[in-house]
């Protein structure tokens, strides 16, 4: 085509921005589904300013309530510290995609050229999917580990080990090198009994997991009291989002026992609250059951129910897929860069409200 570099860089940039749309080839991606960058980009709150998002917290009920003699009742106020603050820091990240003018000049058409660029950058798109979506579902490394998200082992971990009952008093964050905390948030739930979430074990998919499943609906759906004045910002006791979550072979094992429950083939009624629609979907308690195909190797099998109203990921205002670039290759006279930067990370301000987790006795 024999154009200049800066010819080049001219083109790139003007094509970058005014083609939004996906490249010319097809892409094969490793995983089904990417659940959780779709809510991030549907769901997400934008935050400015700031190392880090804090929030405070009420975790201890003050005990001025009370009935009282009719007359001359003596005054009883307590005041306790119950504030605590939530600190979130942002996880930062990018994505990178480039090509070399030396491609560009084996295109026979200017169109091939775009068709490389934009596909170039669909590649990156795909991997930074994927480097979103199994830092949420695999967690950290270790406490220490502050460039990675907060994920879903870290705001609903799992029983202790050996447990078999179920309750608030999850509180055990299993990091992916070996290591456990109970601070999350900035708040230790192993001295914040208010700071565990609702965690209970299984050991089949049967009527035990399904009794279980619906007696952690009815403990971890919260509603307010009419005197109660809500939050900024607080919703209804559950989102319209909210979905359980868990591994192809669960999945597979809850559609065999509505199977073997389904008689009569009606499929509005089987299991009393698992559901199978016209379009295949599962539901337990009318909330749909989705496999995630990061949760078909995580340890102890879990169901997972998240309240994406509750769980809210969060990003930042002015540093969300900001794109820079292209730019001239450091590393190479010929070649041409493109960034693609995110601050993001995910925040909860009530561990009881933002959903729970049913797994096999952890070891």
């Amino acid at each position: 085509m024999g154009l200049s570099m800066a010819q080049h860089l001219d083109f790139a940039v003007s094509t970058l921005a005014n083609f939004n749309k996906a490249g010319k080839f097809e892409m094969v991606q490793d995983k089904e589904n990417y659940e959780y960058i779709q809510i991030l980009t549907e769901k997400k709150i934008r935050f400015s300013g700031g190392t880090s998002i804090k929030r405070t917290v009420n975790l201890d009920p003050q005990g001025n309530a009370r009935y009282k003699p009719l007359f001359f009742a003596t005054d009883q106020t307590a005041v306790r510290q119950g504030l605590k603050q939530i600190d979130v820091p942002w996880a930062a990240g990018d994505a990178s995609w480039g090509w070399d003018i030396n491609e560009v000049a084996l295109q026979s058409e200017p169109e091939e050229y775009v068709d490389l660029m934009l596909d170039r950058r669909e590649a990156a798109m795909l991997d930074m999917s994927e480097v979103i979506e199994g830092a949420f579902w695999n967690g950290q490394a270790s406490a220490a580990d502050t460039e990675k998200p907060f994920g879903i082992d870290y705001w609903l971990p799992l029983r202790d080990n050996a447990s078999t009952g179920e309750g608030f008093d999850a509180q055990t964050i299993r990091y992916t090198g070996g290591t456990t905390a109970t601070i999350a948030g900035g708040i230790d739930a192993a001295v914040e009994t208010n700071w565990r979430p609702w965690a209970a074990t299984y050991t089949a998919v049967d009527n035990l997991l399904l009794k279980r499943l619906r007696k952690a609906f009815i403990k971890a759906i919260f509603i307010r009291p009419p005197a109660f004045h809500k939050p900024t910002g607080d919703g209804p006791a559950v989102g319209p989002t909210a979905k359980l979550y868990c591994g192809s072979d669960e999945y597979i094992a809850l559609q065999e026992l509505m199977d073997l429950r389904d008689d009569n083939t009606r499929p509005q009624e089987v299991m009393g609250g698992v559901l199978a629609r016209s379009s295949n979907i599962l539901t337990v308690n009318q909330f749909e059951v989705m496999s995630i195909p990061f949760l078909d190797t995580a340890s102890f099998a879990p169901f997972r129910f998240i309240d994406w109203s509750k769980l809210k990921p969060f990003v930042h205002r002015t540093r969300w897929m900001v794109e820079t670039g292209p730019k001239e290759d450091k590393d190479s006279h010929t070649g041409l860069i493109v960034h693609r930067d995110f601050l993001h990370n995910t925040l909860v301000e009530n561990r009881r409200r933002c959903g729970f987790t049913i797994h096999t006795v952890t070891s």
